[in-house]
């Protein structure tokens, strides 16, 4: 083979990438996938509920934390099986205050004050070591783990506490439902990622317990199952979902447990925190390379087709652009076509988007191209960033509202 082949495969191996990804793999997931969860979608009636200990960690969430508080006092949970443990990681604002009346008015809350700021990993750990010393580990112990911006329904615990009635799930997040009040910036795009995310991770679901990674905000897991997060992780969720794999348990969602999040409409605030997942991304992808690679087993190939190879896009995009400039050194005119096609349409409509941004215009394609290529570079610092070696797993969340 030539060094012209190779560097063909190469232009062409990136958007082959992002086709079969984005397009083609979730197309095989829903013919693959059945139909019904194999989970009961009700709770024997003979088996008393399992214990639930709610898990959450805060930094300066004094905006949302009254909001939060109120859904919590809806849901439609036995009292006496819901516990709820809030560790704040030395928030400087009006949260430790607003958490103390909390737990002051409402019985089975336990705060936790930390001074130091440690990060969402480190606190977690702390919540779980702490309600695993009152109630020990086992599938009657259930945690919730949710960030204090994330709005449950009144069933969103009862649901997923229906779906370890089967005995081999380890993992169940809830069906998120975007908000959009804003329906400007960049929120658009990011409520059908999102959606688009949902459907695809409930059927791996269906596909055997397969779910590529929960969504954060607001899943469920037993605690048999926990495993302490290393501290400078930076993606607790995918961290767990991978530990239940390894532990031979199964990964849904449960599309019954409903919650809410508002979608983040600014760019620079959504590129910082892709910027941080994607390092966090990287760190659990090669902490768990035996879980993906070879993607042989149906649950290899769930991996690699929906989280690895996505995560190694940036990558291959950089090395399509290098190979689409050696053949144009080496006088291959369609090549240079391809290529002046490629950044005119990658960069000239970015540039056009973001002039009519400016002018208050607001074209849905123009916008999602940006905000993908916006994602994919925010992922390709993180990964530099994972190069350079992740040391603390402190966090900065986006503007809450």
């Amino acid at each position: 083979m030539s060094w012209n082949h190779i560097f063909q495969f190469l232009f062409w191996f990136g958007p082959a990438a992002i086709f079969y990804s984005y397009v083609l793999y979730p197309r095989l997931v829903a013919l693959l996938a059945p139909r019904q969860p194999f989970w009961p979608e009700d709770w024997p009636a003979d088996r008393p509920w399992p214990r639930v200990t709610l898990l959450m960690a805060v930094y300066n969430e004094e905006a949302v934390l009254p909001e939060k508080f109120k859904c919590l006092d809806e849901l439609d949970y036995p009292a006496d099986k819901l516990h709820i443990f809030v560790g704040s990681d030395a928030s400087s604002d009006n949260t430790n205050a607003l958490v103390r009346q909390y737990a002051d008015r409402r019985e089975g809350v336990r705060f936790f004050a930390f001074r130091q700021r440690r990060g969402k990993a480190a606190i977690l750990n702390d919540l779980a070591e702490a309600a695993l010393a009152e109630h020990p580990a086992g599938p009657d112990h259930l945690f919730v783990i949710t960030d204090a911006n994330v709005m449950p329904e009144p069933n969103a615990v009862r649901a997923l506490a229906t779906t370890y009635a089967h005995p081999e799930l380890g993992l169940a997040e809830a069906y998120l439902v975007p908000l959009d009040p804003a329906r400007e910036g960049i929120s658009r795009s990011e409520q059908e990622y999102i959606r688009q995310e949902a459907r695809l991770k409930h059927r791996e679901g269906l596909l055997g317990g397969l779910m590529a990674g929960p969504f954060g905000g607001w899943y469920s897991l037993r605690s048999d199952f926990f495993r302490p997060i290393p501290p400078h992780h930076l993606v607790d969720d995918f961290y767990l979902a991978m530990c239940v794999f390894e532990q031979g348990g199964k990964v849904v969602s449960n599309w019954k447990a409903r919650v809410y999040e508002t979608v983040s409409h600014e760019m620079r605030q959504e590129f910082r925190r892709k910027w941080r997942i994607g390092a966090g991304n990287f760190q659990n992808m090669m902490h768990f390379w035996r879980l993906w690679f070879p993607p042989l087993s149906l649950r290899a190939w769930v991996l690699f087709s929906h989280k690895i190879l996505r995560w190694l896009i940036p990558i291959l995009m950089l090395l399509s652009l290098a190979a689409g400039l050696y053949l144009c050194w080496g006088h291959k005119p369609f090549y240079c076509g391809m290529l002046a096609v490629a950044l005119l349409v990658a960069l000239g409509l970015s540039l056009l988007d973001l002039l009519l941004n400016a002018l208050g215009v607001h074209l849905l394609l123009l916008r999602n191209l940006r905000y993908f290529i916006a994602m994919n570079v925010a992922l390709l610092l993180g990964f530099f960033r994972y190069l350079r070696g992740v040391k603390q797993g402190i966090w900065q969340p986006t503007k809450r509202t």
